[in-house]
C-alpha cells in the first residue's frame, strides 16, 4: 500500500527543485489514463507527481434511500458506500504507483493526496493548482456511468480558469511521444513555447509546429520567421534539430478538424493549443473557443490548453 497524505489546506509542500505535476484523480479508468500519459511523456527523475483526490461528500440520495423502508433491503448502506469509495481510491493509488514506478519514477516522487472537499471539486483543484505546479492533468471524463460514485468531467469548467500553466486533458489510453503544436502567432507567446519546452526538456519527445492558414496567399516569409522563432526556443532546451519540425497547413474542412486530422496522419497523440485571453460574446457563445473544438474532435488524444 502507498502512504496517503490527508491535507486540511490546499497544497502539498515537496521538493521545489523538481517540476510538480498535479493529476486530478477519482479512481476511474480515465484518471488512470491520465497517469499513464504522465508516465509516458514526463521525465521520471525530474518530476514530482501529485495524485490529488477530492474526498467527495456522500450524495443526498444515498441517505434518503437508506432511510426509506421500501428500499432498505435492496440498497447499500451509507457506511458501505463510504467504504466502497475508500477501497476504490486506495486501489487506484496502488495501480497508479505501480504504473509510475514501472516507468522509472522513484517512489519518493509519487505523492498520493486525499483531501476533503472545501468549496467544490473544480474550485478545489483550481486552488491547489496555484501552489507551484507546472501543469494540471486530468482524464477527459470521470466515472460518468456511475455518477453517484464521484464526478463527471470537470475539464470544461477548468479550461477557462487554469492560468499560466497547461491544463492537460487526456483521452485514449495509448500514447506516443509525438507532440503537435497548433501554432498561431496571434495567440502563442514565447512564454507558451518556453512552457512546453521546459516541461518536456528531459523527455524523449518530438515536436511539430503546425500553423494552419486560410489561404495560400499569405506572407510566407513572416510565417516562416515566426515559426522559426518558436522552433529556436524549443531547440534551446536541448532537443535535436531532427526532433523539432514545422508545417504550414492550408485549412480545407475547418481549423480544428484539419489540425486533428494532421495529428492523426502524423501519429501525434498530443495536441497543444493556445487560448485567447478575451473573446467577444459572439465568439464565445456561437463560434466557440478553438481549444474546446479541438477537445471535442480529439477524443482519443491528449490536449494541452495554454494561456
Amino acid at each position: 500500500m502507498v502512504n496517503i497524505i490527508q491535507t486540511k489546506g490546499f497544497f502539498v509542500v515537496i521538493d521545489e527543485q523538481k517540476q510538480k505535476i498535479l493529476i486530478a484523480v477519482d479512481g476511474s479508468p480515465q484518471a488512470l489514463n491520465a497517469v499513464r500519459y504522465v508516465a509516458t511523456i514526463m521525465d521520471p527523475l525530474s518530476t514530482i507527481v501529485v495524485l490529488f483526490n477530492i474526498e467527495n461528500e456522500m450524495p443526498a440520495w444515498v441517505r434518503e434511500v437508506e432511510d426509506n423502508p421500501l428500499y432498505q433491503s435492496t440498497t447499500v448502506s451509507a457506511k458501505h458506500w463510504s467504504l466502497n469509495r475508500k477501497k476504490i481510491i486506495l486501489q487506484f493509488f496502488d495501480d497508479a504507483r505501480l504504473m509510475l514506478t514501472n516507468a522509472g519514477f522513484p517512489a519518493e516522487n509519487i505523492c498520493p493526496v486525499i483531501r476533503a472537499k472545501q468549496v467544490g471539486i473544480a474550485s478545489d483543484i483550481l486552488e491547489e493548482s496555484k501552489e507551484g505546479y507546472c501543469a494540471v492533468v486530468m482524464g477527459r471524463s470521470g466515472i460518468s456511468k456511475l455518477k453517484y460514485l464521484f464526478f463527471d468531467s470537470f475539464a470544461q469548467k477548468l479550461m477557462g480558469k487554469v492560468r499560466d500553466i497547461p491544463l492537460i486533458i487526456v483521452g485514449g489510453e495509448r500514447f506516443s511521444r509525438n507532440i503537435l503544436i497548433a501554432y498561431d502567432p496571434a495567440v502563442w507567446t514565447n512564454k507558451n513555447v518556453n512552457c512546453v519546452g521546459s516541461l518536456l526538456k528531459s523527455s524523449n519527445c518530438s515536436f511539430k509546429i503546425c500553423h494552419a492558414v486560410k489561404s495560400s496567399s499569405i506572407d510566407q516569409r513572416r510565417i516562416n520567421r515566426s515559426i522559426g522563432e518558436a522552433r529556436s526556443l524549443l531547440l534551446r532546451y536541448g532537443k535535436p534539430e531532427a526532433c523539432v519540425t514545422s508545417e504550414v497547413l492550408q485549412i480545407k474542412k475547418g481549423l480544428a478538424v484539419d489540425i486533428v486530422e494532421a495529428a492523426v496522419t502524423g501519429n501525434f497523440d498530443t495536441i497543444v493549443v493556445g487560448r485567447r485571453g478575451f473573446l467577444s460574446f459572439y465568439d464565445e457563445q456561437l463560434v466557440g473557443r478553438f481549444s474546446k473544438k479541438i477537445l471535442n474532435q480529439a477524443n482519443e488524444m491528449a490536449v494541452w490548453v495554454l494561456g
